[in-house]
């Protein structure tokens, strides 16, 4: 388990990520083994203190409800410099 507080200051990570990845990450930071349970998200924890991590420049997102009077849902796919919305 790696501590995010002794991460190295300042390091800047290209690493696309999401709030799928958040629970998978928090989780992983407490110790709690959840590799069986089943997450959309995966844990950067092991990639904080990297510039450039392998296998991390491709996120997807949707947007469904905005709000009651526009409703326009949205789907995202973002590779590298490009986005497609």
């Amino acid at each position: 388990m790696k501590d995010p507080f002794k991460s190295k200051k300042g390091n800047v990570n290209s690493a696309m990520i999401s709030w799928v990845d958040l629970t998978p990450t928090i989780l992983d930071m407490a110790g709690v083994d959840a590799r069986e349970t089943k997450f959309h998200g995966r844990s950067f924890n092991s990639i904080i203190d990297e510039q450039n991590p392998k296998g991390w420049n491709e996120i997807n997102a949707s947007h469904t409800f905005h709000e009651i009077t526009m409703y326009y849902p949205m789907r995202v796919v973002g590779r590298g410099d490009y986005k497609l919305i």
